[in-house]
């Protein structure tokens, strides 16, 4: 970076405590390379401090949280080195001389979401640290970048190895999984029957890097794991009918669900299941209209409606009454919030039809 630009640089961030540059070799014996000249320079010149150019925001790291962070990145992205966090949950990273990842260049950027902690998640923003503050006082947006998987998909899918029988000329492909042909979305051009499902034109289909379809929707109501789904909705799969519209009613571990209504069932990542009841049904120990409710994966309520007048969690609700719940850490539950149909009184206070009324405030 030249005098001139770090001087501009100045303008987008406040001076602090400068940093020895003891420390700064310190850290670059403990990673094994050099540290950039820029970060050097920001380090050494005004300390660990937040630079802020329009949207963007850059809160420097200092030397001995960076030997940290190596550390916690060496086992999913190792040759990455966060020297900043985006102010939420992303790192801007520069590349290690001993990155071994494909096509990597050495110092450039990498914006990475510390969520997922994937390659193909991860999008360059600079050639190296000089160009991506260049870049940044710009005000050139990183976020709108391409991530280094949409980058092998836009370089690769005219090779994807697509299911038997489909061309290109049946499907646009969206994108690929990372470093591989396999096709991670395609887009049927037509109504497109793939591993025996009637897939609807326009519409996502996702794929595992087997080849397993994972989403998809349907062009007309289909049969999918033993369920007759409904046409135009998008069904998702997991090992199992993960979230999905059956044409009928149906029951699922003794819980009876409405036909014509999505059903989700829990999973790693939402641990809750949700649908519609087909009809007033006792559940955890309260009974329920026939409406939406929430689960969690013991079948604990978190949300329904109760079908007559019950206590929720010691509180004395009307029927018709939609209420919410939370759990403790140790799993005890506490009810949040209640609206009723009608008016009612709850822990000393009147409450007029559809106002919704949280306990905790009146205990």
């Amino acid at each position: 970076m030249t005098p001139e630009d770090f001087e501009r640089l100045r303008q987008f961030t406040e001076t602090g405590e400068p940093i020895p540059e003891a420390e700064i070799a310190a850290t670059e014996a403990a990673i094994g390379c050099a540290v950039p000249p820029v970060i050097r320079q920001i380090w050494s010149t005004w300390g660990c401090v937040e630079i802020s150019t329009g949207d963007t925001l850059i809160s420097m790291y200092g030397p001995a949280d960076i030997e940290a962070f190596v550390e916690d990145y060496a086992d999913s992205l190792p040759g990455l080195v966060p020297f900043a966090s985006d102010g939420g949950s992303d790192d801007w990273c520069w590349v290690h001389p001993n990155a071994t990842e494909p096509g990597l260049v050495t110092d450039s950027i990498l914006l990475v979401g510390r969520g997922d902690m994937t390659w193909n998640g991860s999008t360059p923003v600079g050639k190296d640290a000089s160009d991506f503050f260049r870049r940044r006082m710009l005000g050139q947006d990183p976020f709108e970048l391409p991530n280094l998987g949409q980058h092998w998909s836009m370089a690769h899918r005219h090779l994807a190895a697509l299911p038997p029988g489909v061309t290109h000329d049946d499907v646009d492909v969206q994108s690929l999984h990372y470093r591989t042909l396999s096709p991670r979305e395609l887009r049927p051009k037509r109504t497109l029957v793939l591993s025996g499902v009637p897939c609807k034109a326009g519409k996502r289909v996702l794929m595992t890097v087997l080849g397993q379809l994972s989403a998809f929707t349907l062009a007309q109501d289909a049969l999918v794991l033993g369920v007759m789904c409904m046409a135009d909705r998008e069904v998702v799969v997991r090992d199992d009918l993960h979230r999905f519209t059956p044409v009928n009613d149906i029951e699922l571990d003794g819980i009876v669900w409405a036909g014509g209504h999505s059903i989700s069932r829990p999973d790693a990542l939402l641990r809750q299941s949700s649908g519609v009841l087909a009809q007033a049904q006792t559940l955890d120990g309260i009974p329920l209209a026939a409406d939406t409710v929430r689960l969690n994966p013991t079948h604990r309520v978190l949300t329904g409606t109760t079908s007559e007048a019950t206590a929720v969690d010691g509180i004395d609700l009307p029927a018709g009454t939609r209420f919410e719940r939370m759990f403790s850490v140790a799993g005890e539950p506490r009810l949040f919030s209640a609206r009723a149909t009608t008016a009612w009184s709850c822990l000393g206070k009147e409450l007029e039809p559809g106002e919704r009324f949280y306990p905790h405030e009146h205990r």
